[in-house]
This record gives structure tokens, sequence and C-alpha cells, in this order.
């Protein structure tokens, strides 16, 4: 207290301890309700964990019918995979843009948008349960965890635990959520 009694202020001095720093606000994504800023993580989560669920329904690595294998039979799974993935995207799309009535920036680009992303989804995701069956699954869970936590849809990145910043750039649905960002509030 003797020390900064001792202290003999100018103007400047009162101004700085006043306002020691200046804030300068910037809207450039300024999202008008929570729901528009949350629907990015919740439909790319919807995405993936609807096609983990469609793995568990639908054989990705057997089929019932005899002597079908090789390239007849990979043909055959993307196309049911790509046919289900479609339709996923096509209700949670029509769902939120017309139930639920989320704006969106630009309602073909969503729809477009969604169906890239729930194709991306469940093509990486026949791939880990065709290559290694039910291990496979247990992958997928392990990276829907990883891509959950440092995906920065919650939080901002730079709030993350140093080890989810890392593998950030390397999760698709980090980027899943950039675009439905972009495509929702841009």
């Amino acid at each position: 207290a003797e020390q900064t009694a001792a202290v003999k202020a100018d103007e400047g001095t009162i101004k700085m301890l006043a306002e020691p720093v200046k804030i300068t606000a910037n809207d450039d994504r300024k999202v008008a309700i929570y729901a528009n800023g949350i629907a990015p993580y919740f439909i790319s989560m919807a995405l993936f964990a609807g096609s983990l669920v469609f793995t568990t329904i639908y054989a990705a690595r057997s089929t019932s019918t005899p002597g079908a294998r090789g390239f007849k039979l990979l043909v055959s799974k993307l196309l049911t995979f790509s046919l289900m993935s479609t339709f996923q995207a096509l209700i949670a799309t029509t769902v939120l843009a017309y139930v639920l009535d989320l704006k969106v920036q630009s309602i073909p680009l969503f729809y477009l948008f969604t169906f890239v992303v729930g194709l991306t989804f469940m093509l990486i995701i026949q791939m880990l349960v065709t290559w290694l069956d039910q291990p496979g699954r247990f992958v997928v869970l392990l990276l829907m965890i990883l891509q959950l936590a440092s995906s920065a849809g919650t939080y901002p990145l730079e709030l993350l635990p140093n080890w989810a910043q890392a593998i950030h750039p390397w999760l698709p649905m980090t980027y899943a959520i950039q675009g439905f960002r972009y495509v929702i509030s841009s």
C-alpha cells in the first residue's frame, strides 16, 4: 500500500489501469441461435453413428447368395451401403430443413454436403468392418469417440487438450463439422 501510494499517476496511467485491454468484437460468423451452432456437430455424429448401426444390420463381409465373391460382391456391397447412406442423408436433411426448420444458407448445398459426408463416413466404416469384421466395429467405435472429443464441435480447438489438438486435422469429422458450419451459417 505504501509503495502504490508513492506512485504519482498521470491521466495516461489512470487510463491504462482503467482499460488495460481494448476488445474489438468480430461478428463475421455470428450464429443467431444455439441450434445452428451445435447442429454441425450433431449432424456429423448422427451420420457416423447411423453408418455404424447399418453395418450391424447388414453384413459387410458375407452374402446369402451362393458363389458371390470378388468384384461383383464388392460392387453389390458398395451400392447397398451407398444407397443406405443416401437414404440416411436424405431423411436427416429433410427433417432438419423442413420439420425442425433449421435455417441454412443454401438448401441444395446442404443436401449435397450431407450426401457427401454420409457417403464418406459410410465408406470408411464399411472399409474397416469389411477388413476387420467385429474388431473393425470396435475400431470404428474408438474412431467415433476420438472424433467427438477432438473435432472442435462443441468447444473451440484452442480449449481442447494437446493430444486432441494433435489428432484434430487427421479425423474426417473435423472437416464435416467445418463444412456444415459453412453451409448452415456462412
